[in-house]
């Protein structure tokens, strides 16, 4: 792939991480599950749930007794809320 093509994804992704109001972005949003599973809560908004998010959240469910609810709130938004088990 040509750099310039590169460039392109790069600046749309971010163009619609920066037009959102999501507080992550997707990247962000898969490191941020296993720290706050092991704080056993929070609760953050992302622009998408990625496929890559998705498999965290099952891989962690594995090892560490926590609830996970993802939600859409709007077209690129998302809220990611990390519990104790009731």
């Amino acid at each position: 792939m040509r750099a310039e093509a590169v460039a392109g994804l790069v600046v749309d992704e971010a163009r619609g991480y920066f037009t959102s109001k999501a507080a992550v972005g997707p990247h962000l949003a898969d490191q941020l599950l296993l720290p706050m599973a092991l704080m056993k809560g929070g609760v953050f908004t992302t622009t998408e749930i990625t496929e890559h998010t998705r498999t965290n959240i099952n891989i962690i469910k594995r090892f560490v007794d926590v609830d996970f609810k993802t939600e859409q709130i709007a077209r690129k938004m998302w809220r990611v809320e990390i519990s104790n088990p009731s």
